[in-house]
């Protein structure tokens, strides 16, 4: 459909024009790229795990086909609606960042496949609920067509180029510096706390979006 179009340089006229635009263009990057850094650190856990490739794929099996369904399912139908109505839009938006922190400091303190799956159920499972709820509210200020082609733009580049990003910095440690895969949990520590900061300027953002919005309206 025309309304998800776009062309970068439409976006980028937009992204200069709009810093409601900008702080949810800087949310989604980060969120790309702690998803890939969690995913490694859980995968190189669990093969450290489970050395029969039997074993392994039960347990991935399992996890991601029972315990994150489950989990995100909880999630989305019987505690998103209270958070929104409860803690409104920068509440929804800070619960994915603040939990991976603490999640990532258990996996730093003590790494396992345990303390990895727990940060990498956290992550998925308020990806999903969460943080998706509290983007699609974000989202609303901003008019109908801009709104329709930043998803299409977020979901064709956005999307490649944050999680393209995440593993080169994951080569870099990894492969270049040699750092153990437990370091990469404060790697994403520190990409959460910016995120949570990114989260508290989303919310100022989206109250001041609706106010010149409404003035415009009167």
């Amino acid at each position: 459909e025309d309304d998800e179009e776009f062309s970068f340089g439409e976006i980028a006229r937009h992204l200069r024009k709009h810093r409601h635009l900008q702080v949810i263009m800087a949310i989604m990057v980060v969120t790309f790229i702690i998803d890939v850094m969690v995913e490694f650190q859980f995968n190189a856990m669990a093969k450290l795990a489970y050395h029969n490739k039997n074993d392994l794929t039960a347990f991935l099996g399992n996890f991601y086909g029972f315990w994150l369904n489950l989990i995100t399912f909880v999630c989305q139908f019987f505690l998103t609606g209270f958070v929104v109505s409860r803690f409104g839009v920068g509440g929804t938006l800070q619960i994915m960042p603040v939990s991976i922190a603490f999640a990532s400091i258990a996996a730093l303190i003590s790494p396992s496949v345990l303390s990895t799956a727990a940060a990498r159920l956290t992550e998925a499972s308020t990806r999903y609920s969460f943080n998706k709820t509290g983007m699609e509210l974000l989202y609303l200020p901003l008019p109908l067509d801009l709104r329709n082609r930043t998803k299409a733009f977020v979901d064709v580049f956005v999307d490649r180029f944050s999680r393209g990003l995440g593993g080169m910095i994951l080569v870099l440690l990894t492969s270049v510096l040699a750092v153990p895969v437990k370091w990469v949990a404060a790697i994403v520590f520190v990409f959460s706390i910016a995120w949570i900061l990114l989260s508290m300027y989303a919310k100022k953002e989206y109250l001041r979006t609706i106010r010149r919005r409404l003035d415009s309206r009167s």
